[in-house]
């Protein structure tokens, strides 16, 4: 389910920051520090799938970081100000560039600021889900000729001033921002079709009762799981994680059995609807079609920076496609090209023995169009269990072999999802 994360904090000298520094490692760039008189490369870094500035007067993002710096003359001033967002792993690459997109705009009509955004794939360790944004937005307005206003904005006054100037605290400023950032997410995924929502309230103020709130990890705890070391906060926040999967787990089989009979119901229309629509195997075929082959699958992807695939042919040249971690493959596309390149991979990774074998997680229309089309390849899979209808639909491609790149089929709006060699995620 989407989950609702919208922190923000300052960035400043007296702490030693630099918002060269940050910007540089947050997008995985190679930035020059005019100010320290060095060079700040983060070229190397792993998992940035995703970088755009916003109201930056057509600066670099060296130009637009290092005129940040210069115009804070302060030893201890306040530099920058960054917001970490988590990004709903239902929504898919260009659904998250809007909502960011959507937030910063509401930053820069309420305060005029130059904005940095980076989006981050999960790391290699943890929840695969975890996709997520690095905003960076400076403490002045910036104008026109790309100079900074003189004067710190409002979010940045004291508490003392903005109650003297008739104006909301900072703390109230934030709190709008947040509920702000929540009715973006929401808008999105109503216009998705998807169910799922986000609540900018705190889970006592929601009225919600089975649920433990989360721990921050915080930057060391971080530093720590990455070594695979814990701390008493990482185990604390998994062991609440364990009791919130049970709590979840019990009320819905609870509902499960209070529904029970309005889901036979359910069940019947929809089984008489999906008849209607796919009663034969050819009708899926104008849905979606797997690739008859996985040999040439994976030149249809290039740019393969830091594990990410994109596209290199048609509608949806320069998406990101898929990308790859040590442990998993996660993708963007139900294409069945997309699906041959990813189980291609997987197949590599089982016969050079860092897998033990590819196991399929996701929703369940993913898992089941990754199971034809690695029947179609022969490839072995586990993690779906196939209808009757499914195997006569792979048996009706293995002996039609007619399928042909379409790139537009990529335009399927699916959620992140993965092919792993653990189990499913619960």
């Amino acid at each position: 389910m989407a989950i609702f994360y919208c922190q923000t904090s300052n960035m400043s000298r007296s702490k030693g920051h630099s918002a060269v520094a940050a910007a540089a490692y947050r997008s995985g760039s190679k930035l020059k520090d005019s100010r320290r008189g060095c060079t700040h490369d983060y070229e190397g870094k792993r998992g940035v799938i995703g970088r755009f500035l916003v109201n930056n007067m057509g600066l670099s993002r060296e130009v637009l970081w290092n005129a940040v710096e210069a115009t804070e003359k302060a030893k201890n001033a306040r530099v920058a100000r960054e917001w970490q967002l988590a990004l709903p792993h239902e929504l898919d690459g260009e659904a998250h560039r809007r909502i960011l997109g959507d937030f910063a705009d509401v930053l820069v009509k309420k305060y005029g600021v130059a904005i940095d955004i980076a989006i981050h794939a999960p790391g290699e360790e943890g929840d695969h889900r975890n996709v997520h944004a690095h905003l960076l937005m400076s403490c002045r307005a910036i104008n026109s000729d790309g100079t900074f206003g003189a004067e710190k904005i409002q979010m940045n006054w004291s508490d003392k001033r903005l109650k003297e100037a008739g104006l909301p605290t900072g703390r109230q400023q934030i709190e709008s921002l947040r509920k702000s950032w929540a009715a973006i997410v929401n808008q999105e995924l109503k216009h998705s079709g998807l169910s799922e929502r986000i609540d900018y309230r705190s889970l006592k103020d929601q009225g919600i009762t089975d649920r433990i709130p989360q721990v921050h990890l915080g930057k060391f705890a971080t530093q720590q799981i990455r070594k695979n070391e814990s701390t008493d906060r990482t185990r604390t926040r998994g062991q609440i994680n364990q009791l919130n999967i049970e709590s979840e787990v019990i009320i819905k089989r609870r509902k499960n059995l209070a529904l029970q009979a309005e889901g036979a119901a359910f069940g019947e229309f929809s089984a008489r609807r999906s008849r209607r629509y796919f009663s034969t195997p050819e009708k899926l075929n104008l849905v979606w079609e797997p690739a008859q082959r996985a040999h040439g699958a994976l030149s249809l992807f290039g740019g393969k920076e830091q594990g990410i695939f994109r596209w290199t042919r048609g509608h949806a040249e320069g998406r990101i496609a898929f990308f790859t971690t040590q442990k998993t493959i996660e993708s963007y596309s139900l294409n069945g090209w997309a699906l041959a390149a990813q189980l291609k991979l997987a197949q590599a990774k089982v016969e050079a023995g860092e897998w033990k074998s590819v196991q399929l997680n996701g929703s369940e229309a993913f898992k089941q169009r990754a199971w034809l089309q690695a029947q179609v390849l022969g490839i072995e899979v586990s993690g779906y269990r196939p209808t009757q209808q499914d195997i006569a639909i792979a048996e009706v491609h293995k002996n039609n072999p007619t399928s042909q790149f379409s790139p537009a089929q990529d335009e399927v709006r699916t959620s992140y999802e993965i092919l792993s060699k653990r189990g499913p995620k619960i």
